[in-house]
């Protein structure tokens, strides 16, 4: 009988602790709520808070630039030695890399120079093409 009452006891301070609980949860919800912008609390333009080569990255996309790094594939023109494929670079040399056939499952990569059109493997004609830095 004892034992009983012991445990309807211990029932009755873990109901009464849990509504507590409950009570205390509902408020952190409220809180966090409140904190996560219900009340129309939005971050800032990030191209307000870029600074350095990002923001002038940010500012080339938004003038209609989506890739101001031309780190994008380009896809192959004519590629013959009187007609090259350009290839744009802010330096003197840049690697890059040539798909030579739709199927293949490599990438030939190659160092092009600025003044001298270089040769792939499979026989297409590229040629550095001075672009302004961004």
């Amino acid at each position: 009988m004892a034992h009983r009452r012991e445990v309807e006891n211990t029932k009755n301070r873990n109901s009464r602790t849990s509504s507590k609980d409950l009570q205390k949860e509902e408020e952190v919800i409220e809180t966090v709520k409140h904190i996560k912008g219900n009340k129309g609390v939005t971050m800032g333009d990030p191209l307000d808070h870029a600074t350095g080569i990002e923001k002038r990255e940010l500012l080339l996309q938004v003038s209609g630039n989506p890739n101001p790094f031309d780190m994008k594939m380009l896809r192959r023109g004519p590629g013959t030695k009187e007609n090259p494929t350009e290839i744009p670079s802010a330096f003197d040399c840049r690697i890059m890399g040539c798909i030579c056939h739709h199927d293949a499952t490599t990438i030939q990569y190659q160092w092009i120079y600025k003044g001298t059109p270089t040769r792939c493997e499979c026989g297409y004609w590229f040629k550095l093409v001075h672009k302004t830095p961004v």
